[in-house]
This record gives structure tokens, sequence and C-alpha cells, in this order.
């Protein structure tokens, strides 16, 4: 006995829970019944239909039922943060450490995001189809197996499921092999030197513009892979000590601004390196980064040593050779030797001279801007702080930062140069520093306005001042 759609929405309207499903969720019984409707009942009824909880609705197979991927979950939650000291990395600091692993490896059109990251942890995809990407998420997890992750096909065939599991280690196959060589420290079969400095050349212009957040994996993962050929011997020693040395440096750079203490460590690895390369401007750019971090921390006789030990032997490229003298005039100035301040204006000129040798890509930050305002400082650091302001203005105003970061240690520079002559004006432009340091996650920053926070503390009750402390304090604290 037929029923019209009015009976069966009056059905329906009897149970306790009802929802709403689309038509295509049919069986097929309702198909020939809805195929019996005039055209307009068809259309309502193809707009929504109410349908029973329970015995009206198909359960799901044991297979697909949606639970959550506590596996991925745990192995995401035992990762640091790299933004927040003692939290778990959290799931847009995966999505950028994974990106970022792809961009390393040359893969542009693999991008995952937050929403993708959810629908894994939550259970809804359980396997994600892309290769690439599974592996990448490996690599950042550190594990080396899909079922490590909670991984695993949600459709098989009845010929999978009656066939008897395989012996031996699946990663003997090709493709196994493979992939765990891309997912762990080996070097995989399109891997060479020439191909990492390309991808360090990549990830150092996405650090400079947006900060180094999840890029120390990727680095750490190269020296693997370094490491790994070196004792391999397949490869020329020289090669691979000259990438090496860059990638150190580059987490030199990380750890500087992440504020964590393997800083030093990294230059010390990149100094030997670049001399086992026997690569005099390699090894003279290390030098004046350990001459740079001699001078953050106030040590001027290094800093001193450092930057002309960087300046002896060959002759350097312009960039490289200006950067040298820059941080020995600023090591000259901080010890209060007027000489700094020739030396700046001969690095301006070497600077602004062109410059044909790749050696010297190393050092294109390094243009009239930047050394303008290194001469600046010079000038704060000899004691003339009204000059000092005066051109750390006019370079904030019509000259532009090749990174936002170094905008963020000018605006330090300016509000190091105000000081307790205009305390508001300094901590108005502290903040405005502070905030790059955070959007940037730069800890060199946060330490470097350490010595105008001081300055300012007698000046506590103006507004400015205040809130300046306030945020500098909290930014100390989360470092």
């Amino acid at each position: 006995m037929s029923r019209s759609h009015t009976d069966v929405a009056a059905a329906a309207r009897t149970q306790q829970r009802l929802y709403w499903v689309p038509l295509s969720s049919r069986s097929p019984h309702k198909t020939r019944f809805v195929s019996s409707l005039d055209p307009m009942s068809r259309r309502r009824l193809a707009r929504a239909t109410l349908v029973t909880r329970g015995e009206g609705s198909m359960p799901r197979q044991p297979d697909t039922v949606v639970t959550a991927n506590v596996q991925l979950q745990r192995a995401r939650r035992r990762l640091a943060s790299p933004s927040r000291p003692g939290k778990c990395m959290s799931r847009s600091e995966f999505v950028t450490a994974v990106n970022a692993h792809l961009h390393a490896n040359s893969i542009l059109d693999a991008d995952i995001d937050a929403d993708y990251v959810v629908k894994l942890e939550s259970g809804k995809h359980r396997w994600p189809r892309d290769e690439r990407r599974r592996l990448a998420i490996q690599a950042v997890l550190g594990v080396h197996d899909d079922a490590e992750l909670g991984f695993h096909r949600t459709r098989r065939s009845r010929l999978d499921d009656e066939a008897e599991a395989p012996t031996g280690n699946p990663l003997n196959t090709h493709v196994g092999q493979d992939s765990a060589a891309w997912a762990g420290a080996n070097e995989p079969p399109w891997w060479s030197p020439n191909v990492s400095v390309r991808t360090l050349d990549r990830l150092t212009a996405t650090a400079a513009m947006h900060g180094h957040t999840g890029l120390y994996s990727v680095a750490l993962q190269e020296i693997q892979r370094l490491d790994h050929a070196r004792r391999s011997g397949r490869l020329p020693p020289a090669d691979l000590a000259v990438t090496d040395a860059r990638w150190s440096e580059f987490l030199s750079w990380i750890g500087d601004n992440d504020g964590h203490g393997e800083a030093g460590q990294w230059l010390s690895r990149a100094f030997d390196r670049a001399v086992e390369a026997q690569d005099p401007h390699l090894r003279a750019y290390v030098l004046m980064r350990q001459s740079q971090r001699a001078i953050d921390s106030g040590n001027a006789p290094a800093a001193t040593r450092l930057a002309r030990q960087a300046l002896q032997g060959e002759p350097l490229p312009p960039r490289i050779h200006a950067l040298c003298q820059i941080r020995l005039a600023e090591a000259l100035a901080l010890r209060g030797d007027d000489d700094s301040l020739e030396l700046g204006v001969t690095a301006g000129r070497r600077a602004e001279s062109p410059s044909h040798d790749p050696a010297d890509a190393i050092a294109q930050h390094c243009d009239h801007p930047y050394v303008t305002a290194a001469t600046a400082r010079c000038r704060y650091l000899l004691g003339d702080h009204r000059s000092a302001a005066t051109i750390l203005e006019e370079v904030l105003t019509e000259g532009s930062p090749s990174t936002p970061l170094d905008s963020g240690m000018w605006l330090t520079y300016l509000a190091d140069a105000y000081g307790p002559h205009d305390p508001e004006r300094a901590a108005n432009t502290a903040t405005q520093a502070l905030t790059v340091a955070r959007r940037y996650t730069s800890a060199r920053i946060v330490r470097a306005l350490l010595p105008l926070a001081i300055t300012l503390r007698p000046y506590r009750g103006l507004e400015p001042v205040d809130r300046f402390l306030d945020a500098h304090r909290e930014a100390l604290t989360d470092g």
C-alpha cells in the first residue's frame, strides 16, 4: 500500500529526533517512491526530507566510524612550540613547519592549512592521499612510518582483506626505501649540495620577510643529511663543507632570534666548516657574525679582534668587506674610539659599489640604509645622541630596510638615542620595536631593548613608559 508524501512527513514527525538529509542519501526503495510523486512533490522532497534517527538511517561500517587520531595529536604535542616557551607546538605552527619542509624540497603545490590538520586529528581524514604530504608530516614529527601517526587507508577491497599479511620489513620495497630516506636524515636521490644551497637561499629570503618560525627543524634536517653524506663519502668534501657552513650560520641566526643558547655553537661549526672548505669569503663572513654577537653582548675586545681577523687575508667582495668594516667600526665605537666614524664612511662607499661576485650574495642585505643605520649607532655609542637620532629618523623615513628585523633593530637604536632626553618618545619608539620583535619572534630585539628599559625605569608614571616597561617585562618572561 503506497503512502503519500504528507503521510511520510507526518510519520516522521512522531519520532523523538528529526534531522534533514539530502535527497541523494536515500536508499533505493525511497528512490523508487520519489519517482512515483508528481513533479511539485518531488521538488519539495528534493530540497529536504524528514527521516528518523535509528532504524531509518544507514549505520556506518566499523572501518568508517570516525574516531579522533590520538596518535597524530600526541606526536604534534610532543614538539615544543618555536615561539611559546614551555608550550607544545600549535596547529598553525605545525602547518608552517610542514609547508616549510615541502618548500625546502622544492614542492610548492602541496601546502596544508590548519583546517586540514583539524580533519586529520579528528579522524575525518585517516589517509593523506598525497604521499609528499605524508612524508613531510613524518619528517616534521620525527617518525618514519604511517602507522606511527595513525594513518591508514579507509577503503580496502575484499581481496586485500582476505590476503595474508606479507612477511619482512615493508621498507625493503623500492618505494619504501625512497620514502624512508626522504623523511629521515639520509639524503634522497635528488639531493646534492647545490640543491641544498638553493633551498637555503629560498628559506633565507622567507625568514627575512616572515620570521623563522618552523624553519629550525628544516635546517636541522639538512645538517643531518650533510653529516650522512660526509660519512658515506660519495660527494666532494669541500662542497659539503661549504654547504654545511652556510646552514650552520643560518641555524645560528635562528638561535639568536629565538633566544636559544645554541647560536654560538652553530657559528663555531660554521667557522670550522668554512676553514675546512678553504673558503676565505665565507670564513670572513662567519667571523663578522661572531663579531656582531660579541658587540650585542658588550664584549668590545672580542668584537674588535674578530672583526680585524675577518678583514685579514685575501681581498673580499665589496659587501662582505663592508659588513666586516661595519662590525669593526661598531666594536671600536663600543670602546670609545673615534676612528670608527671614518670606517663607517668607507664601508658605505664599498656597499654602494657594484658587486658581481657570487660570494657576495650572502651579504645582499648590506646596502646604503643598512650602513647608514650602523654608522648612526656608532655615533650613539660615542655619545653623540642627537646626531644619531637625526640620522636614524631619516633612514626610517626615507630608507627601505632590507628586512623587517632590520627595521626593528633600527627602531631600537633610535629609542636608545632618544633615551633620557625624551623618555616618552623613547618609550613609544621602543614599543614599536617590541611590536616587530613579537611579530617576527626576535629575542635579539628584546635583548637589545634591555639597557633602555633600565634607563627608563626612573620615569615610571609616564603612560608610554609604563606601557613599554610592562610589555618588555612580559617579553623577557616569555623568552
